[in-house]
């Protein structure tokens, strides 16, 4: 339904690494289009991998659309392909203003337009505020959170203000994206699925992490609001699984047990399935409330473990002991509830011995997924501060950076070595996940479907069809 008002594309770009799919839509991009559509705008948002849309499709869907404003949210890994995306967008439509946001920009700031030519305003920080300011040309030095162009000069104005009331803020249309395109979580899981933001920010300090758009203060989102947003989701647009992508959910006792009480009283854990981000901290984690949440519908609960030993936890400034780790998990399996182990390899101090320890503990733990990824030095985090201050940042180019590359390493270990134990633990994880999936084939089969059979023999899929 188009409005009187500018006309505005969204675009979610390609990442610098092969994807064959992708998880979810953009949530930041779907409350931007919404927000944008509520007030009069005409709006039209791509995601570039989902959408299967080549830079050439881009120029047709741009002279097609013909916006005032293309704005994009840009991930790290997304640095390379916006670059050439905007050089080629302000190529061939030099009048049209170029805007970018997220995780990327936010944590460079004004710098962020140093290594962009061809993007004229820079967002840094939540959104929404900001975005909509620009699109409606409130004078640029009113606005806060945004680095732009004055002749040769950037300019960079005071940061925004965190939104304390979350509960303004629609719900997101899912009209803007096909849910069919999306792969939802693997290997197991309903669908279609949606994430979700029930919080902003989170207050704990771990070295890897950045919280450059939403900060350390926790915001929430009321639990009646919380469980209307779920129950439109799947009466609107048939949803049946949603992840609760909040840093931790488990944080605010309160909070959380309201919310979960109130998916039981709708009945929306009859319909739906749930997963979503614990920590693993005694105080924040037990029965009752694993039991409430099994009662709620969560069938799976992911755990940033990082590592299995307590030294390279104390350094990372994760917050957590081996002994809470393993409560949580036992606890977890206990309450009928599946878990996921999330690890890094290669933050500072780690060894052979260090990843021995990791291993030896995944094995322990028994979880129901794993993931061992590579330590990424993402900018503005005191990783990244830490490693190129020591001199242990291999990949010093945000263009390059890519999941499946060791780019940093560390005091004993060269990243040749790193990457050699995170190759080995991927074969292990690989078996450990084709040993799960063979015991749900029908899971399986519609997994390859959606993502793809590479890596995963032809004799196995032969298997898992006819069996």
């Amino acid at each position: 339904m188009e409005g009187s008002g500018k006309r505005i594309l969204l675009i979610s770009p390609e990442r610098h690494f092969p994807m064959s799919n992708e998880m979810y839509p953009s949530g930041a991009l779907l409350l931007l289009g919404t927000l944008l559509k509520n007030r009069g705008h005409t709006v039209k948002i791509v995601h570039m991998v989902a959408d299967k849309v080549t830079m050439d499709g881009i120029q047709s869907i741009v002279m097609d659309f013909n916006p005032e404003i293309i704005g994009l949210t840009v991930s790290t890994f997304q640095s390379k392909h916006t670059k050439i995306l905007t050089k080629y967008i302000k190529t061939h439509h030099e009048n049209i203003q170029i805007v970018i946001g997220g995780p990327h920009p936010s944590a460079l700031k004004q710098d962020i337009l140093n290594d962009f030519p061809n993007v004229d305003i820079a967002v840094f920080g939540e959104g929404e505020k900001a975005f909509t300011a620009i699109v409606e040309e409130v004078p640029l030095h009113q606005i806060n959170g945004i680095c732009y162009r004055e002749g040769s000069r950037v300019i960079s104005n005071p940061p925004s203000v965190l939104l304390q009331e979350l509960d303004t803020l629609p719900f997101p249309d899912l009209n803007f994206a096909n849910l069919s395109r999306y792969s939802g979580p693997h290997p197991l899981g309903r669908r279609p699925a949606m994430c979700i933001m029930a919080s902003r920010g989170c207050p704990y300090s771990c070295i890897f992490c950045s919280k450059s758009v939403y900060g350390s203060t926790v915001r929430y989102h009321s639990p009646e609001y919380i469980v209307s947003l779920v129950e439109y989701l799947h009466k609107d647009f048939g949803v049946k699984e949603v992840f609760f992508q909040d840093d931790t959910f488990n944080l605010n006792r309160t909070w959380a047990e309201n919310t979960l009480h109130q998916i039981i009283q709708r009945g929306l854990n009859k319909t739906l399935k749930f997963r979503t981000s614990f920590r693993v901290n005694e105080k924040l984690v037990d029965m009752e409330l694993l039991k409430l949440m099994k009662e709620a519908g969560f069938w799976l609960i992911f755990y940033g473990v990082e590592n299995g030993n307590q030294d390279m936890l104390n350094r990372m400034k994760k917050g957590i002991t081996i002994e809470e780790i393993k409560r949580a998990f036992k606890l977890t399996h206990e309450a009928g509830i599946k878990t996921e182990a999330a690890f890094i390899i290669g933050l500072p101090g780690e060894t052979e011995d260090t990843i021995k320890d990791s291993i030896k503990l995944w094995r322990e733990l028994k979880s129901y997924r794993a993931g061992f990824s590579r330590a990424i030095p993402f900018p503005d985090t005191a990783f990244e501060r830490e490693a190129r201050m020591t001199g242990n940042i291999i990949c010093k180019d945000y263009d390059e950076y890519v999941l499946d590359k060791m780019m940093v390493q560390t005091e004993t270990m060269t990243a040749e070595q790193l990457e050699k134990w995170a190759q080995y633990c991927s074969k292990l994880l690989f078996m450990d996940t084709t040993r799960i999936l063979m015991t749900h084939p029908v899971e399986l089969y519609r997994t390859i479907k959606d993502v793809g059979a590479k890596g995963i023999s032809a004799k196995l899929l032969r298997l898992v069809r006819y069996r």
